[in-house]
């Protein structure tokens, strides 16, 4: 589904493939600025987690805790990892600057997890290209 917003050279178009949305900005190319990986649609959807388990041949969860994936990049001295103060109702954001990833992690402590994830859990990965960085 395509879902275009702006107006003039400031108009964005966000491609929804399930499991990935591309957002593409330049409107007279259409240049991609970020691939999201949705991973929260692991948790309502378990036939999707099934066929990329079987097609990647990795174990997907349903749930992917920040903790867990907090935990790989400290292990790494070279990945500083920063929290951009913009409010994004109901997540926090965690940018990688040097890799170009940010993490959208759930934040609302009344959340349980259920067909949804839970508080502290990964939403999406956000990868953006270096270019359109802030």
């Amino acid at each position: 589904m395509d879902d275009i917003q702006g107006r003039g050279k400031n108009k964005v178009l966000r491609r929804d493939y399930g499991m990935l949305e591309v957002t593409c900005g330049q409107p007279s190319d259409w240049v991609v600025q970020t691939i999201s990986v949705q991973l929260h649609k692991f948790a309502s959807l378990p036939e999707l987690r099934r066929t990329v388990s079987e097609t990647l041949q990795v174990d997907c969860e349903p749930y992917t805790s920040w903790q867990e994936v907090e935990g790989e990049f400290k292990g790494h001295a070279d990945i500083e990892l920063v929290e951009p103060e913009l409010d994004y109702s109901g997540y926090r954001v965690v940018s990688a600057r040097s890799t170009g990833v940010s993490a959208y992690v759930v934040k609302d402590p009344e959340v349980t997890r259920g067909v949804y994830p839970a508080d502290g859990d990964l939403w999406s990965l956000e990868i953006m290209a270096p270019e359109f960085m802030p």
